[in-house]
Formats: structure tokens, sequence, C-alpha cells
């Protein structure tokens, strides 16, 4: 008899469209695009992308962000954080890793370094100091 298996799921995108505006909580262990409108935070085990008509007003926490718009509030990334050059953040980073495109706008102050969760939530992240680089 041959095992069966379950099929893998890919991760779902949750989606804040163009001309939609969005209040409140969004958490989702996947990805999120916003193209539209968010006031409230942003919580996704995933990717968050903030499209180049995308606006957040309130923090937000995922593994990796790629933001093209407007972000006004903490971004707190565990792996990376990409600004392209679209980009406008006002607020605190913390990141394990920056990526900033020539042209992007940041107002606010940065700590990137190796993040550790801290408990059983991924998302509550605590600054690790950085190992030394041994040539």
């Amino acid at each position: 008899m041959a095992k069966q298996t379950t099929p893998q799921v890919p991760p779902q995108a949750n989606m804040v469209t163009p001309g939609s505006e969005f209040e409140g909580t969004l958490r989702t262990d996947d990805n999120i695009r916003v193209s539209g409108k968010v006031t409230g935070s942003l919580h996704a085990g995933g990717k968050i992308v903030v499209a180049p008509e995308g606006r957040v007003e309130g923090d937000v926490h995922a593994d990796v962000a790629d933001i093209a718009g407007h972000v006004k509030g903490d971004l707190r990334i565990k792996t990376c954080l990409l600004l392209t050059s679209t980009a406008r953040v006002e607020g605190t980073i913390t990141t394990g890793r920056l990526i900033v495109e020539e042209g992007a706008e940041f107002d606010g102050e940065c700590t990137m370094g190796r993040l550790k969760a801290s408990g059983d939530n991924a998302l509550n992240l605590t600054i690790v100091a950085p190992e030394p680089v041994h040539a």
C-alpha cells in the first residue's frame, strides 16, 4: 500500500488593494501586500510588501519586508528590509539586514544586526550583538 502524502500548500497573499482602506490590526502567518491604506498594525509571518501607492500608518512586524510606498510607524523586520527608491519611512527600524536603494527616504532611527526571537512568538524580537568577522 502506497503512503499518502499531503501536498504542500503555498503561502497565501493577503491584499489591501488600491482604493481600499483598512483600520485595525491585521495578523497572518503568510504574506501581506498593501496597495491601499492601512491605519493600524501589520503582523506577518512571511513577507510584507508596501507597493508604491501603498500607505501604512502604524507598526509593521514581519520576517521580510519590501517597502516602496509610505510607512509612518515602527518597523520590526526579522530577516531583511528593502527600502526601494520610492520608499518613504518615518519611524524606528529594527531589522536583521537593511537594503536601501538610492532615492529612498528615511527619517528615524535604525538598529540592525542578527535578531533572535524571544519566546514562542517569532514577532517579539530582541537585538543580539553581531558576531565578530574573522579574516
